[in-house]
């Protein structure tokens, strides 16, 4: 077919974010492999290239290459998470979307067995919301549930699923698309956490750009069977630009209503092509066929209204109004705090602890409950670390944060003898 011809004129569906000078990234799929911290096998779903997709005009400005892409300002997409699975020596990243105070939406196959539809344990996954850099900064939030709604693997169906946050947090909730507002050529952007080169692992910066949504004919032209237009949508930027790649899975695929300027997640990304071609189409569950779903959760998980402040006594001063100081932190875990040990270690030591050998974590109970000090060791060659990292759970106003400090001590031993270099934070 020829591309010319077939290519259609959409509405923008601009969002007043940024500039149209903006990249997506990574890759589509599942949980992201990564060196830099994690390990994890990605199963896509491979297709081939039939017909031209339909166009949305993408307005003024650059067209910066999914490549050289710039990150996206946190404070543009408040409502984009990162979904982080850590577990042992193994993990991935995938993005997520905020749709209430302790809710996100992310792809089901970011939080289930790999190929099955079993979920990961709750413990093992964490939410960084409130920063453009997966390495710095930001809230990070526990899991205490997993809901998927009847995620089929096999198939790559119902691609969804909600994480319940243990506290809630300050991000905004994006609003889901409540029904089938687009059409073929409506624009959209896409935004997440993963590759900005299909053949290298993520960076952990937010990068976003523009793409647009195609009929479910071309949908099915290009994949086949396996598109399901009934519950899922497909998009491709005409000028093949971007695309999103390892990483972007559960992130929102966001357009706005007709008239409207508040930004609409239309889509949770699912799958694509290997390698992440953007000339490709890739697909992403429609928000609007499990957006009563997540509204139940929403409303089952909700928490609990804040205690009201004790009644003073007539003798008594005036009492002030509960505060964070006199919240109940909660206990730290000896599994959750080396998790927040390794990202502590990761966020300082890059490739010197992603390419860590003989690594020794223990995270021992502390008298202070909410509190732990994990003894670490590890080989980086030619470097040895060993030392400890304290973790903690604190109030920020009303978000629950850790925060954490450590001193390692890092030796280098040659024929004429060791050098040592102390770190503390």
């Amino acid at each position: 077919m020829d591309s010319q011809s077939s290519v259609l004129r959409g509405d923008v569906g601009a969002i007043n974010l940024i500039a149209p000078s903006e990249l997506p990234i990574d890759r589509i799929g599942c949980k992201v492999p990564m060196n830099v911290i994690f390990r994890l096998v990605s199963a896509i779903l491979l297709f081939t290239i039939l017909a031209a997709p339909a166009s949305a005009d993408a307005g003024s400005g650059s067209s910066t290459s999914v490549i050289n892409g710039e990150p996206a300002p946190a404070a543009n997409f408040p409502y984009v998470a990162l979904v982080v699975y850590l577990a042992g020596d193994e993990g991935g990243v995938c993005t997520g979307s905020v749709v209430s105070s302790n809710v996100i939406l992310t792809a089901a196959h970011c939080v289930s067995q790999e190929g099955t539809n079993q979920t990961l344990p709750s413990e093992d996954l964490h939410v960084i919301t409130g920063t453009e850099n997966g390495l710095a900064g930001g809230v990070i939030s526990t899991v205490s549930k997993i809901a998927t709604g009847g995620y089929l693997a096999s198939l790559h169906l119902n691609d969804y699923a909600v994480l319940q946050l243990s506290s809630p947090i300050a991000a905004p909730p994006i609003k889901l698309a409540a029904s089938a507002f687009w059409q073929a050529g409506t624009g959209a952007t896409i935004v997440g956490w993963g590759r900005t080169v299909a053949d290298h692992e993520p960076d952990l910066l937010l990068h976003y750009g523009r793409t647009a949504i195609q009929s479910s004919t071309y949908c099915h032209q290009e994949i086949g069977f396996a598109f399901d237009g009934s519950s899922e949508l497909c998009f491709v930027d005409p000028e093949a630009t971007y695309a999103v790649c390892n990483g972007d899975s559960g992130g929102p695929v966001i357009s706005t209503e007709p008239g409207e300027t508040e930004p609409v997640e239309i889509g949770i990304v699912s799958y694509g092509d290997t390698g992440c071609p953007t000339e490709s189409p890739q697909v992403a569950t429609r928000a609007d066929t499990v957006v009563g779903f997540v509204g139940k959760k929403i409303a089952e998980w909700a928490p609990p209204p804040p205690a009201p402040a004790p009644t003073p006594r007539v003798t008594a001063p005036p009492q002030s109004p509960l505060t964070p100081a006199s919240k109940v932190l909660p206990r730290m875990t000896s599994s959750s705090a080396g998790v927040y040990a390794r990202y502590a270690l990761l966020r300082r030591f890059r490739r010197r602890w992603s390419g860590h050998r003989r690594l020794r974590l223990r995270c021992p109970a502390l008298p202070t409950p909410n509190r732990r000090r994990c003894q670490v060791s590890w080989e980086s060659s030619p470097y040895s670390f060993s030392g400890y990292v304290t973790v903690s759970y604190h109030w920020r106003g009303e978000e629950l944060v850790v925060d954490h400090s450590f001193r390692l001590q890092r030796m280098l031993c040659a024929s004429s003898g060791c050098s040592r270099r102390l770190f503390t934070h």
